[in-house]
């Protein structure tokens, strides 16, 4: 059995394929055999020079006519005017198979497919934005982080997107309101109040209690 690949081998191997590098020139530089590289592409769906053409005429048949002429500011969001996802992401069909119009933008950028794994992450918080200054390759973590410090993930509020979902006072389900999280976080604080006393005065369990004392919940209560 040969060695197992690496994702930075992938991503390597996936910006020489772009680059219109020959398998036997890659293999020298990533230390694997030609026939073990070609292999390697098949199974990740890297097209080399046809996949980019192919990319690229997508791009410029189908997206760029809809969107307001190039060049673009790195300040400027563009937003694509068509079909969107459930989540807000701008979207094509094409082969029959539905594609995001932010990870088209940013294989065209890169002048390579996205590897598996990876995202396309927007700095601007925008999901119907495809200007690929806005947009830069991630993971799954990262692409999580990201919505978590932008206030994205479920229980907090969105901002930019098409549904937003509620968090805190909002929540129908919510018994604490934002005044007894103050008041819990200061007896705990200047009266050394435990989670089992303030679970009994606020009618909440010693779980509940803690959370909120500890930050793990209502976090955007300062």
């Amino acid at each position: 059995m040969g060695r197992r690949w690496t994702q930075g081998q992938d991503r390597r191997l996936a910006e020489l394929v772009g680059r219109l590098w020959t398998a036997r020139a890659i293999a020298r530089v990533l230390g694997r055999t030609a026939v073990a590289v070609q292999n390697r592409r098949r199974k990740l769906g890297l097209k080399g020079a046809h996949g980019q053409v192919a990319r690229r005429d997508l791009w410029e048949r189908k997206v760029l006519p809809r969107l307001p002429a190039p060049p673009w500011s790195i300040h400027q969001c563009v937003f694509w005017p068509g079909a969107k996802d459930t989540k807000g992401y701008g979207q094509i069909r094409h082969n029959n198979k539905n594609i995001i119009v932010s990870r088209l933008a940013l294989e065209v950028a890169l002048g390579r497919e996205l590897m598996p794994g990876e995202c396309a992450c927007h700095r601007c918080d925008n999901p119907a934005c495809c200007n690929p200054f806005h947009i830069f390759v991630g993971s799954h973590s990262d692409n999580m982080k990201d919505a978590q410090a932008k206030g994205r993930m479920r229980g907090q509020f969105v901002r930019g997107h098409n549904a937003p979902v509620a968090r805190g006072e909002c929540c129908g389900n919510a018994v604490l309101t934002e005044a007894d999280v103050r008041e819990m976080r200061s007896r705990h604080a200047t009266l050394g109040h435990g989670s089992r006393k303030l679970s009994k005065a606020f009618g909440v369990s010693r779980a509940t209690a803690q959370a909120v004392i500890n930050r793990k919940t209502w976090r955007h209560v300062i």
